[in-house]
């Protein structure tokens, strides 16, 4: 009686050690996920390089001022921003820099309107004594401005793009790039473009 009765307390206790080992093992299973978890979606979310057209809309004739927008993980010393539209529908004009490239001091700004688009090349510490500013990193920065003009009258809502457009613009062409650490940074290497839309109404 007394030898069944240490058998069950040693089968007990080896089914109790059995659960701890498991729970050690899970727990330790559980953080090497959420260290790989962190890893893939922290690095997505916040370390992404990306520009952005916002959308707009306009009545009739009247024009409307568009932005580009970049999100970035890193200081940025300069830009290239190559855009397209249908010109059978719209004509650029005013393409300027930005509020934030405005306030980095940006000391080279080259914009230019071509057939089918536009192009604008931002340098923002061009000259001596080069003190390296830059614009500081950070998410939904205004770098550039530009302004759609409608060319006719439509008679229904009419949407457009005003799409991010590589090699296509410019003798030699040039593409949609950001230089961080002086490096430059294409849809190659990790920029994501996100085109634009204009909404053309009728008239009121």
């Amino acid at each position: 009686m007394e030898g069944s009765v240490d058998s069950r307390r040693i089968s007990e206790v080896s089914l109790e050690t059995r659960r701890v080992v498991m729970n050690r093992s899970l727990s330790r299973l559980y953080s090497a996920l959420f260290a790989v978890v962190f890893t893939v979606f922290g690095t997505h979310l916040f370390a992404q390089n990306a520009l952005s057209i916002t959308n707009g809309s306009t009545a009739g004739l009247a024009p409307e001022t568009m932005s580009v927008l970049m999100d970035a993980d890193a200081g940025v010393q300069g830009f290239v921003l190559a855009i397209t539209y249908d010109t059978s529908l719209l004509a650029v004009s005013n393409v300027s820099a930005g509020q934030e490239t405005l306030s980095a001091g940006a000391e080279l700004i080259v914009p230019e309107t071509l057939g089918s688009g536009f192009t604008l090349g931002v340098v923002i510490d061009a000259t001596a004594p080069f003190d390296g500013q830059e614009i500081p990193a950070g998410a939904g920065l205004e770098i550039a401005t530009f302004t759609m003009t409608p060319l006719s009258l439509v008679t229904v809502d009419t949407d457009t793009a005003i799409a991010f457009s590589d090699g296509v613009l410019n003798n030699p062409p040039l593409s949609n790039i950001i230089v961080q650490n002086g490096q430059s940074i294409d849809a190659n290497t990790g920029l994501e473009l996100n085109d634009g839309s204009l909404t053309l109404l009728p008239p009121p």
